[in-house]
């Protein structure tokens, strides 16, 4: 302390100034790095809600065909249809997007081609031959059931 005591006042003052602008100087580049951590938190924030919507279009898509097909199903009425061919151009869309997302990340990439898999199965073994069973006269249903 004697350092301090036998300076001038000038000095005291200049020395004191110093210190309050490298604590400044300092405080202000440690605001600015955590500026930057909080902005790309929030990026990787915004874009996982942008995942999740994707996928939630995807299953808002399959259970939309799956409502179609159910409605064509129990009517024979091909409107009923609607929700079922819209539902699969939804999904090509959400899934289109999904990748496009994921893109950066194999694990999601492996579980999106699962999930078209899957969808595509569905479709082929479940909604295309049920439709298709429905389209045939009932003359021709009845022979393939007595068969």
């Amino acid at each position: 302390m004697r350092f301090f005591d036998n300076l001038t006042m000038v000095r005291k003052l200049a020395l004191c100034l110093g210190i309050i602008l490298a604590l400044s100087l300092t405080t202000n580049f440690v605001i600015y790095t955590k500026k930057n951590q909080v902005r790309e938190t929030t990026n990787i924030n915004e874009h996982t809600y942008k995942v999740i919507m994707a996928s939630n279009k995807l299953v808002e898509a399959m259970i939309n065909q799956e409502t179609g097909l159910r409605g064509y199903l129990l009517t024979a009425n091909r409107y009923f249809l609607a929700p079922y061919d819209q539902g699969a151009l939804d999904f090509d869309r959400a899934m289109k997007e999904a990748r496009q997302l994921t893109g950066d990340n194999p694990g999601q990439q492996l579980r999106l081609t699962d999930v078209g898999a899957l969808a595509k199965r569905w479709r082929d073994e479940v909604a295309r031959p049920n439709i298709a069973l429905m389209a045939v006269p009932a003359t021709q249903a009845e022979a393939r059931v007595s068969a």
